[in-house]
């Protein structure tokens, strides 16, 4: 019996009924649509968000119009993640210099502007991040360096909180105070229930693994990797036998996202393998 006879058609086949619009009817009896719309998918997208920038719209939109699509034809299981990946030395990496200096933004820094990227309007609840690290305590201790009297910056007794006093914060420290806690004090919260900390049980030493091993262990069935074009080749490698004794062959695919970007990524510091936010 076939696999679309059956019904457990693979991720792969079911990504080219989508791109075609073909999802039901001519090519799939009632059964077997019914069956695959109680699958979870998760669609997922990796970067370093060094830092943020308009091109990596191409993969947060990508990752969130992947998602529509497939709510669209039935699917509603579906969900998109985006991954921020931790600075080198805040997984107890021994980074050079200059290895910082091509990562200067801390993972909670990129949280932060990419919170205000991803409007919660524009991209509603379609897309959470993904993230190992404590935002809380990134916020008190990355952010505002509280080595003053070592005490929570989101409690309202903190002195810097109650005062933000502009000799006291620097001038970058002031506006991620008003994004966080004044202008944007509601959307913090809502920021946070977007945000999934993965626990240590699933994290493995690349993102991708980590991500793979989460989404897997969540009970997700079929995984849609997107990435740049000058990335495919390295994700390929590392990722698609996990991917394919994760979730089965064809249930895991990595598919590119955007245009060609031809050797624009090609000039990181970074050997592949190595810990660098992607492959």
């Amino acid at each position: 019996m076939s696999e679309e006879k059956n019904g457990d058609i693979s991720m792969d086949k079911l990504v080219g009924k989508m791109g075609n619009m073909n999802i039901s009817g001519e090519k799939m009896t009632e059964s077997e649509f019914e069956r695959l719309k109680n699958d979870q998918i998760a669609v997922v997208t990796i970067g370093r968000w060094q830092p943020p920038h308009a091109g990596h719209l191409e993969l947060i939109n990508g990752t969130y119009n992947k998602v529509t699509k497939f709510h669209e034809s039935g699917f509603k299981k579906a969900k998109g993640f985006i991954w921020i990946a931790p600075r080198p030395d805040e997984k107890n990496v021994d980074a050079g210099s200059d290895v910082i200096n091509k990562n200067p933004l801390y993972l909670i820094d990129k949280w932060i502007y990419l919170n205000y990227m991803i409007s919660l309007d524009d991209y509603e609840n379609k897309l959470k991040f993904l993230h190992i690290t404590d935002i809380d305590n990134d916020i008190n201790q990355k952010v505002f360096r509280d080595d003053k009297d070592n005490a929570s910056f989101l409690t309202i007794r903190h002195d810097l909180r109650g005062s933000a006093k502009e000799d006291e914060l620097s001038e970058c420290q002031q506006v991620k105070y008003n994004l966080l806690f004044k202008y944007g004090k509601e959307n913090f919260q809502k920021f946070k229930q977007r945000t999934i900390k993965i626990n240590v049980r699933n994290r493995r030493k690349s993102p991708s693994a980590t991500c793979i091993e989460f989404l897997k262990n969540r009970g997700y069935k079929k995984l849609l990797l997107l990435v740049g074009s000058d990335r495919i080749k390295a994700f390929e490698r590392f990722n698609q036998s996990h991917l394919d004794n994760s979730f089965g062959a064809g249930n895991g695919i990595i598919e590119q996202i955007g245009a060609d970007r031809g050797s624009a990524g090609n000039g990181l510091l970074f050997d592949l393998g190595q810990e660098s936010g992607d492959e």
